[in-house]
C-alpha cells in the first residue's frame, strides 16, 4: 500500500505489475508486464521497497491495521465449507495460525515493530532466493531481471536439502472406524448450513518421492 501512490499506480497504467505476499516458504516477489521495461521497473521497486520506512506514516499504518482487523472479523460470516477448510488446515498444516492468534498479534503490534522487522528482513537477515522467469523473456533479459533483484537483496546460496517446505501434521492411523474426526460449530451462531470436509492422507509427497506425489494428484483428480 505504501508503494502504490508514489510508484505502483502509474506503473500499472503502463502495464507493469508488482505483488508481494508471504507463505510458509517465505516472501514472494512477483513482477509482470511488458518485458522491455520490466528490468527498470524491478530496479525501481526494489530500491523503494528496501528504503521504505513504515514509521513515517502512522495514519497509513493505523488504517491498514483497521483493514486487516475487519478482514479477520469478517471470516466468521464466511460459508461453512470455507470454515471447514480453515479448521482442517489448522489441524494439519505446519506452520499455521488461528484467527485468535492473528487477532492477538494485531492488537499488540506497534509501528516501531513493523519498521524494525522490515529493516532486519531486508538488510540484516541472510536471504536465500529461488527465481522463476517465464513468458516472453530472452535469456539475457531474465538474467538482468534476476540481477536487478539480487543486487539489492544480496542472496546467498542455500543447499536444496535446507529449502523450507511446509509440512503436514501426522494424522493417527486407525485400523477400523471412521478415522479422525473433529466437529466444530460455525463461527457465526446464526449460520444454519453445515459442511463436511473429508481428507485422505497417503504418505509423503515430498520432493524426494515424486512418484507418490503424482499418485496423490491422480487420486485427487479421480475423486473430484
Amino acid at each position: 500500500d505504501g508503494l502504490t501512490e508514489p510508484l505502483l499506480y502509474d506503473a500499472q497504467i503502463a502495464g507493469l505489475v508488482f505483488q508481494l505476499n508471504s507463505s510458509a516458504r517465505g516472501i514472494r516477489l512477483f513482477f509482470g508486464g511488458y518485458d522491455d521495461r520490466l528490468v527498470d521497473f524491478a530496479r525501481a521497486v526494489m530500491g523503494a521497497l528496501v528504503a521504505f520506512d513504515p514509521s513515517v506514516d502512522a495514519a497509513r499504518f493505523s488504517a491498514q491495521c483497521d483493514v486487516l482487523g475487519r478482514e479477520l472479523e469478517s471470516f466468521t460470516s464466511q460459508q461453512p465449507f470455507q470454515q471447514a477448510g480453515y479448521w482442517t488446515g489448522l489441524a494439519t498444516a505446519r506452520p499455521d495460525f488461528s484467527l485468535q492468534q492473528l487477532k492477538e498479534a494485531l492488537a499488540n503490534v506497534k509501528i516501531a515493530d513493523i519498521g524494525a522487522f522490515a529493516n532486519r528482513l531486508w538488510k540484516k537477515e541472510p536471504l536465500y532466493g529461488l527465481a522463476l522467469c517465464q513468458g516472453n523473456l530472452r535469456e539475457r533479459e531474465a538474467d538482468d531481471l534476476i540481477a536487478a533483484i539480487e543486487n539489492t537483496l544480496r542472496f546467498s546460496p542455500l543447499p536444496e536439502s535446507d529449502w523450507p517446505l511446509p509440512s503436514v501434521g501426522k494424522v493417527p492411523v486407525r485400523s477400523s472406524g471412521p478415522g479422525c474426526i473433529q466437529v466444530r460449530d460455525a463461527l457465526d451462531p446464526a449460520e444454519e448450513n453445515s459442511a463436511v470436509e473429508l481428507s485422505f492422507f497417503l504418505g509423503t509427497a515430498r520432493r524426494a518421492d515424486g512418484e507418490a506425489g503424482l499418485k496423490l494428484q491422480a487420486v485427487a483428480q479421480v475423486l473430484s
